[in-house]
């Protein structure tokens, strides 16, 4: 195995080289292609551009929900991968000059409408595949390493960051060559003080070429993937819902259980997990978390009540007395004990991996201004950088190499020189990476806004946001923006893979498609950030826009700060080796792991681990 990772890991991080190369090649141009080509207005494009992370999530829950389910993640990696490279592909015929009246002018509207059809499933793809890559590979290498616990937790770390490094290196492709390709054709186009070229089209195939090889390789190895064990259907989903209606029963008194109630009260989902038809019991302790109405399962205990709540502590252990108290007018109503186990609470195994997402979500709190700011580096940031002393054969989208450049040297760094030094024989804290990332995107932002002062003293844009310079001024140098670029690369390393290690690890094992949908949804929640706000996306409005979201991005770092703080208590579950009753175990972190701030590690606990703040079961889940 090639620096320990499975063939089959090597495949899907060509097909993910091929798949950066073709977003970059594409998105990074689609703001410029907008404005210059198809005349369409800043705030048009930013709506387009928006519209796109926007329409992720659709598709991401469709994956989700398929690639853990029937379909398996290789299948579904396939069919969102076809629609992904068939997007492109007619994104790249709509730009080419037999779609326009008058080359570079006058776009015609099948050429536009072509365009607006190759976006849409451009995003749909999008979606749906980047739900797929990432948990396959950690599959491959879970099934490599499957009687080696520890190999298999060193490689999985070591996997993100090469997954990073490898699909960074083709964005830095996308980026760079794409732009460059657009000066093959000898036509411009100038606007206002600016001069433009105009062969998007090249830019374009080029992409479009690099997912279908992409799809082609994918496909011809597709016998050597294994098929990931599938969940039960939408059971996140069927886990909420019966929360909420088992907690609306609680309030309109149709379940009376004052013990349970008063422990869970703030717990929604835990609602999802009580039984409504277990008998009631004078003599023992009884149990919301019953497994199924069969005789031979065994009924755990997990005892979450408050400090002073009613309980005998024995050889460790501590119980909790409850009595089902079950409105016997309004029994009728509810499932009897021969239902099945969706009608009289939920498997608990299922409930604590519910519990475990939403504790995970916790991570994705700032993403959405994080990344709409990411976002603006290249958008109206482009805009920026193309108001600037720029000479006319570079294209201003060139800006955005510096960022990964910056990326990839600064995951070469953090992983073999900062890391190591600084945290000897340790981890480093997954909270500090994070904010310290956050922190230099702040930097980054302020630095810009100073720019865009500057630019905004030597010229001003007319109506149609064109700018022109003041007489006897001349462009800000285009080498103020080079700093900028350089922190937001750094602060990529810091958080994108800290947050995407996370999301993985912490994720329960059936469930690893699901929590990348969330991760995904929580990035398209900054294309629905942008789109509410792309009437105001003006390069006249650049200054407020800039300093705005340094702002909000100051305020959602505290928010991320406070609500990932370590946890006090591990609530464990230990057997008694009889199969009969189980009980909660409450631990006290040391002082060790509270200094990791969000948890990596192993907990005191033999059959649970702790990462990100959040409780990983170490055994496969079942049914």
């Amino acid at each position: 195995m090639l620096l320990g990772f499975p063939s089959e890991v090597w495949i899907t991080m060509t097909v993910e080289f091929a798949e950066r190369l073709g977003f970059y090649g594409t998105t990074f141009m689609l703001m410029t292609y907008c404005t210059i080509m198809l005349r369409w207005s800043t705030s048009a494009g930013n709506a387009l551009i928006n519209a796109l992370y926007a329409l992720t999530p659709l598709s991401a829950c469709v994956s989700s929900s398929v690639s853990d389910g029937r379909w398996g993640r290789p299948y579904s990696l396939v069919v969102f991968l076809t629609t992904y490279a068939v997007g492109l592909s007619m994104v790249a015929l709509s730009s080419f000059p037999l779609m326009y009246g008058e080359f570079p002018l006058d776009p015609s509207v099948l050429g536009v409408a072509l365009f607006a059809t190759g976006i849409l499933l451009f995003a749909l793809g999008y979606g749906g595949m980047k739900v797929c890559t990432n948990p396959l590979m950690a599959d491959c290498v879970s099934d490599a390493y499957k009687d080696n616990e520890t190999q298999c937790q060193l490689v999985l770390s070591q996997l993100f960051r090469w997954i990073y490094a490898i699909t960074n290196s083709g964005s830095l492709i996308g980026i760079i060559v794409p732009p460059l390709l657009r000066s093959l054709d000898g036509r411009s186009v100038v606007m206002g003080s600016v001069t433009h070229t105009t062969g998007y089209y090249f830019g374009f195939s080029l992409s479009a070429v690099s997912s279908i090889l992409g799809l082609s390789l994918f496909v011809m190895m597709y016998h050597c993937f294994r098929r990931n064990e599938p969940s039960p259907s939408t059971v996140l989903l069927r886990t909420f819902l019966r929360a909420i209606f088992i907690r609306w029963c609680f309030a309109v008194g149709r379940i009376r259980d004052e013990a349970f109630l008063s422990a869970h009260r703030w717990d929604l989902i835990d609602f999802a997990g009580y039984s409504v038809t277990a008998k009631k019991s004078t003599d023992t302790v009884a149990s919301h978390d019953a497994l199924s109405g069969a005789p031979d399962l065994s009924v755990k205990l997990r005892n979450c009540t408050e400090s002073g709540s009613s309980g005998e502590l024995n050889h460790g252990r501590e119980a909790v007395a409850t009595e089902w108290n079950v409105n016997e007018a309004k029994q009728d109503d509810m499932p009897s004990q021969g239902a099945p186990i969706d009608a009289d609470g939920l498997d608990q195994t299922w409930v604590d991996n519910a519990k475990m997402i939403a504790s995970v979500c916790r991570a994705l709190v700032a993403m959405p201004i994080y990344w709409l700011i990411t976002n603006q580096f290249s958008t109206n940031m482009i805009l920026q950088a193309a108001t600037t002393g720029l000479p006319s054969y570079i294209p201003p989208e060139v800006f955005n190499n510096v960022n990964v450049i910056s990326l990839l040297i600064s995951l070469l760094l953090f992983d073999r020189v900062v890391f190591p030094f600084v945290f000897v024989n340790k981890t480093p804290p997954v909270r500090g990476r994070v904010v310290c990332g956050f922190a230099t995107m702040i930097i980054s932002m302020f630095w810009c806004g100073v720019v865009q002062i500057n630019i905004d003293h030597r010229g001003k844009y007319d109506e149609k946001d064109i700018y022109h310079l003041l007489p006897g001024m001349t462009m800000v140098s285009p080498l103020w923006l080079v700093p900028p670029y350089i922190m937001q690369g750094v602060a990529s390393a810091l958080v994108d893979t800290t947050i995407m290690e996370v999301v993985y690890v912490a994720a329960p094992t059936s469930m690893k498609g699901t929590m990348m949908a969330f991760y995904l949804m929580a990035s398209s929640l900054s294309g629905f950030l942008g789109l509410a706000l792309s009437p105001a996306m003006r390069p006249k409005n650049a200054q407020i826009v800039i300093f705005s979201l340094t702002g909000a991005l100051v305020l959602v770092t505290v928010l991320f700060y406070l609500l990932n703080s370590p946890t006090a208590e591990a609530v464990t579950e230990a057997g008694d080796g009889q199969g009969t009753d189980v009980a909660a175990d409450p631990h006290t972190v040391s002082k060790e792991e509270k200094e990791c701030l969000l948890l990596k590690g192993f907990s005191r606990s033999e059959n649970a681990a702790y990462y990100g703040g959040v409780l990983h079961h170490r055994e496969a889940s079942h049914l």
